[in-house]
């Protein structure tokens, strides 16, 4: 199967016919011609010329709905990037917010051991005492 020239010395796609069964039909010694473009007419596939062109992907079409716009979908994702900046915006706020409270309930923690150091500080000193 491929190409080969003919009779009249014209490049064409030959195939191979399949035989059928019961013996109707074609044999493997027939082929099916099919008539091409002379090979004089024909561009050379170059070095850089590609083989295969590769399938769009799956549910792409090349064709367009009349009247579609890519104006509705535009609107729609700049109103989605508003509501995902007002979003970032609260977060940011909330943010500031947690950064202030942990920062008051570490000093807050701060002073609570610090005043129970002296307390217990007072106490050790008072047990050693009664020790003696």
């Amino acid at each position: 199967m491929g190409f080969m020239q003919n009779e009249d010395e014209e490049w064409v796609w030959k195939g191979v016919v399949t035989p059928q069964k019961g013996g109707e039909g074609g044999s493997d010694s027939e082929k099916e011609e099919i008539s091409r473009t002379p090979m004089g007419t024909r561009t050379p596939i170059g070095e850089n010329t590609p083989l295969s062109v590769s399938p769009p992907p799956i549910g792409y079409s090349s064709r367009r709905v009349a009247g579609s716009s890519h104006a509705p979908r535009l609107s729609s994702l700049e109103a989605t990037m508003v509501e995902i900046k007002e979003e970032q915006q609260k977060l940011g706020k909330n943010m500031e917010e947690l950064a202030h409270c942990i920062k008051t309930g570490f000093e807050d923690i701060k002073h609570i051991l610090g005043a129970h150091t002296e307390r217990f500080g007072t106490l050790d000193m008072n047990m050693r005492q009664f020790k003696l």
